[in-house]
């Protein structure tokens, strides 16, 4: 019988009393709603077998009793099972199939044998984590809306929703009653109904989500797109074409108004553009900013250049040194020249174009740069200033990690380095992996590096029993903007260099084969393995070999050639698994052709190279019981 899902992990505690030891599960077992779990209890004695006779065990469940063996098995809670075949060799492990809520808690397995007692407990969880949906993300503008987070799958029923809007509650969203699915698990939606209007457009909402399964809070966000209707696209197409025809009328009279003047002497015969070459810088890497004046002015006009930043005011340069060129008084205040900033100057015809090209620095954002043309005989002295400097550095991501030191049982932690970017924020770091969970890391350490730019780690924790499948894929998207292109990177289970760690044990159960009894034999692997892990059985009689059976079929466990040969009558095979241990049982009535022959039972998995098998002593068939 198969767990759809237990977390049990290989660590064990181990309590010894006299000849009587007993190990048990480091807590706590994780499992799903409705599935099946196997919870583990090992101990020894100090014979090679356990006498039956002088065995009682109990399992309990806080003060009520679930299950005990005395000489025979019973049982308090429907399905719950004992392997009486196991008892025999130390394995007191408990099945409850179909776990709910009321199974939850901490369990006491209890060990009683001739005058020795020993105890041990475990804790069962029954938790599965939500996942969030968000269908609606858009509104048409002045349409009342609604935008339900669809929250489902999870378990158990107490959960805290939230929705918000560029970070603060939204205490106005309802919510409706938990309805139960077939698995067990719940479903709820949190709704936030508002009529938007244009300012909203760009808002962020976000579905915000606490629950006991999830090891951090879980949340998802999207950019309100608010449209327009068919009557709001008419009005605006109507105001757009009554302000051209005022600009159009407004431009015809400052035309005139200036045309009067400028014949009249009183006109500028000049213009000046603006500053341009700053639509982006990036860090380190060359740039060149121009300004230029068209029309009639003196060929000795002076272009001075200046870099200001807060109180900080540098010259950069000036054409020449004539007298059209003296500097303002002002220039006295100004700090030298900063190094590695130069300008240049082309004239052509009418048009006088100044250049100044410059690497920038991290001390360079938020500057601005000022050119100015000035002649003092002719009084001219015109000036255009550039908008504020935004320097940015692209981020160099790694490939994704594997922390050692971060490894539990019950985690693996991975982790990716975003170096040498600017300025601080990234606008996300979203971590995703197979089946369809995913997170985002809203606080990665970041810190600064000697040249101002700066490095952050990013570190995601994912269950390691999501680990078993080695094509497994974990991706992280680092994306410094919104309008910044997104970088992937992505790691496979295979690739995160996690070994398999699992041990198989002898084959149990044949001591005393009586003629024409039934003879249950029994073979355990356990620890770290892949869950379609086969199982294969065979009858060995001198050159005589002979298939029993497997009993799954899976691709990864493939059975070896000598499936071909032929199957016993009579011979079945079961087994018990969850996670962390598998089991698998032969039962045969022993004939006078089996006396001499051998079992083995054999473990394979084809795709990862497990073949492992456990090989019988000699079968001696008795016809009566030898004491």
């Amino acid at each position: 019988m198969s767990s759809r899902a237990v977390s049990s992990p290989v660590c064990l505690s181990v309590c010894a009393g006299g000849t009587l030891q007993i190990s048990i599960p480091v807590s706590p077992v994780r499992a799903w709603p409705s599935s099946d779990v196997l919870l583990g209890c090992q101990f020894s004695v100090a014979t090679a077998s356990v006498d039956l006779k002088r065995l009682v065990v109990q399992w309990w469940l806080g003060e009520h009793l679930v299950a005990k063996f005395d000489g025979v098995p019973s049982y308090h809670r429907e399905g719950a099972r004992l392997s009486p075949e196991e008892l025999r060799h130390g394995n007191a492990s408990l099945l409850l199939p179909r776990v709910g809520d009321v199974d939850a808690g901490l369990y006491t397995c209890s060990i009683i044998y001739t005058l020795n007692r020993q105890s041990g407990n475990v804790e069962l969880r029954v938790e599965a984590a939500p996942r969030i949906s968000i269908p609606q993300r858009s509104a048409t503008r002045l349409t009342e809306t609604s935008f339900p987070c669809h929250i489902w799958g999870f378990y158990p029923r107490d959960i805290a929703i939230t929705w918000l809007r560029d970070g603060r509650v939204l205490t106005e969203s309802t919510c409706s009653t938990p309805q139960r699915n077939p698995d067990g698990t719940f479903n709820l939606t949190l709704t936030y109904t508002f009529t938007p209007v244009d300012w909203d457009r760009g808002s962020i909402f976000t579905c915000h989500v606490s629950h006991s399964a999830l090891a951090q809070p879980l949340q998802e966000e999207f950019t309100l797109g608010v449209t327009w209707s068919a009557t709001d696209i008419v009005m605006a197409v109507s105001m757009v074409l009554l302000l051209l025809v005022v600009a159009v009328v407004c431009l015809f009279i400052y035309i005139t108004y200036e045309w009067k003047h400028f014949k009249k002497g009183r006109g500028a015969p000049y213009s000046v553009s603006k500053v341009q070459g700053l639509k982006r810088c990036l860090l380190g890497q060359e740039v060149t900013v121009s300004c230029s004046m068209r029309g009639t002015f003196p060929e000795d006009t002076a272009v001075i250049w200046e870099r200001i930043h807060g109180g900080d005011r540098m010259m950069i340069g000036t054409s020449g040194g004539s007298e059209a060129e003296e500097r303002p008084e002002e220039h006295s205040l100004l700090h030298r020249q900063p190094q590695g900033w130069k300008a240049t100057q082309e004239r052509s015809g009418t048009c006088l174009t100044a250049s100044l090209t410059f690497t920038p620095a991290v001390q360079d954002d938020g500057a601005r740069v000022r050119c100015s043309f000035r002649h003092k005989a002719r009084g001219i002295c015109a000036q255009r200033e550039s908008r504020e400097i935004r320097l940015w550095a692209w981020p160099d991501v790694s490939q994704i990690q594997v922390l050692p030191q971060g490894e539990t049982e019950d985690t693996v932690q991975l982790a990716v380095q975003i170096q040498n970017f600017y300025p601080r924020t990234i606008h996300c770091i979203e971590w995703c992996w197979d089946g369809g969970r995913s997170w985002r890391d809203e606080t990665p350490e970041t810190n600064q590096n000697p040249d101002l730019t700066f490095n952050a780690t990013s570190v995601c924790s994912i269950p390691s029993r999501t680990f078993s499948d080695p094509e497994f894929r974990v991706r992280v998207l680092v994306q410094q903007t919104s309008q910044n292109p997104k970088v992937w990177r992505e790691i496979t289970a295979r690739d995160t260099g996690r070994k398999l760690c699992y041990q198989v044990s002898d084959v149990r159960g044949l001591e005393g084969c009586l003629l024409g009894q039934k003879v249950t034999l029994s073979c355990s692997m356990w620890g770290t393995f892949p869950e379609d892990t086969a199982v294969t059985w065979e009858r060995i009689h001198g050159e005589d070999r002979t298939m029993i059976g497997t009993n799954e079929g899976s691709r990864a466990g493939k059975e070896p050639e000598e499936q071909l040969l032929l199957h016993p009558q009579g011979w079945t095979v079961t087994q018990l698994q969850s996670k962390n241990m598998l089991i698998s049982f032969l039962t045969f009535t022993p004939t006078v052709q089996d006396d001499g022959a051998r079992v083995r039972c054999h473990f394979h998995h084809e795709a990862q190279g497990i073949h492992e098998q456990s090989l019988t002593d000699v079968i001696r068939v008795s016809d009566t019981i030898i004491v």
